[in-house]
């Protein structure tokens, strides 16, 4: 289906919704946003059940909501695997499995009755507050279930009117997709956001593992003194990944100059690091570490302790990236860096098939910062 059929379709099922929606929301008879924004101490729910890139965007609004409500219980319902992203000041009075919550049709099944369940469990809490920065219509038809005082989401697609408020705008075109959150949440804080000074990527806050980097690699047999490189291959969709004799050829260098690798990602991409790391040359092979867990955990610690990151357009290169290593993250096309790209002082990003995206240029690169800063 070509894209401008897609959009004729959803406009037509967004006009026939409309009214339904608009009944479905006034029944709710929701506060007003400036009764929500007076609540002296709120409970709030963080809806962020998306993968790692969004839930580390979404979880810098934090400490804004900390700031405007230093006595409010803020809870955020998120996936299970992205749960220790929020630590540290990005820590959150409780934290809920949202693994429920489709963020993408492309990659996960709709389990409606799930939540369903998982909706009514939580509505018996009665929210002060709900913010939903997943920005789906599974997410918005969740967040009208919780049967909350109010509710503020964006997108939400033909069931944005769900919302108590819909912002609209939230994603601009060229603008960095950090921004999204501070968008939906800037309604509810007025003052106390100042839209010229705290924009996610005027300072990303990282999550803070809850491991010691040495602790971590006595466990799983590295190095703890010698430069890890941590080479994450996957990405969302097949057609965003950068081929994977490109990130051998890049391990092999950096084997030679006495570094340590580590593949990480999912463990639907364990496959693909099993592949790059038979490319890699025999006698380096005892240096090379595989790393795909369900949760973000073990990976965040060893980030914590490493020298460098190389990856594609994904979450474990926004992670990197806030935690201040180098990163070279290579995009191909199929995403926007204006809206994608890591945001670090030690970020960058390449375009692939052009010079600075040769293996050698990368690799020497990382040696380069190496030298710059060790460890």
């Amino acid at each position: 289906m070509s894209k401008k059929i897609s959009a004729i379709l959803k406009t037509i099922i967004a006009a026939f919704l409309w009214l339904p929606c608009s009944f479905a929301r006034a029944a709710r008879r929701y506060a007003s946003p400036a009764k929500a924004a007076a609540t002296e101490q709120p409970s709030i729910l963080v809806v962020a059940c998306h993968w790692l890139g969004d839930t580390l965007w979404a979880a810098q609004a934090v400490p804004h909501l900390r700031q405007r409500w230093p006595d409010a219980h803020i809870a955020a319902i998120t996936k299970s695997f992205a749960a220790p992203l929020w630590s540290g000041r990005l820590s959150v009075d409780e934290i809920i499995n949202g693994d429920a919550i489709v963020s993408d049709r492309r990659r996960e099944n709709v389990d409606w009755q799930a939540m369903k369940k998982l909706a009514s469990q939580l509505a018996a809490r009665r929210w002060d507050i709900v913010i939903d920065l997943t920005g789906n219509r599974y997410s918005a038809i969740f967040c009208h279930r919780l049967r909350a005082r109010y509710t503020v989401g964006f997108d939400g697609g033909e069931f944005g009117r769900l919302y108590a408020t819909c912002v609209t705008g939230a994603k601009q075109h060229g603008e960095h997709l950090s921004h999204q959150p501070f968008r939906v949440i800037k309604p509810l804080l007025g003052t106390f956001f100042d839209e010229d000074d705290e924009y996610a990527d005027k300072n990303i806050l990282p999550p803070e593992p809850q491991t010691d980097y040495r602790q971590a690699c006595e466990i799983l047999k590295m190095a703890a003194d010698c430069p890890t490189a941590i080479i994450a291959p996957g990405a969302g969709w097949r057609e965003k990944c950068w081929a994977a004799q490109n990130f051998a050829d890049i391990a092999n260098i950096l084997l030679r100059e006495k570094w340590q690798i580590v593949l990480a990602g999912s463990p639907q991409e364990y496959e693909l690091s099993q592949k790059i790391q038979k490319l890699i040359y025999e006698q380096f092979k005892p240096s090379v570490h595989l790393i795909h867990e369900k949760s973000v955990g073990t990976i965040l610690t060893i980030l914590s302790g490493g020298a460098a990151f190389l990856g594609n357009d994904s979450g474990l290169g926004h992670i990197a990236a806030a935690m201040n290593l180098p990163v070279i993250v290579v995009f191909n096309g199929q995403t926007d860096p204006a809206a994608c790209k890591p945001l670090g002082r030690l970020a960058k990003y390449v375009i692939a098939g052009t010079p600075d995206a040769t293996p050698e240029n990368i690799a020497q690169f990382f040696i380069h910062m190496r030298q710059e800063r060790p460890c």
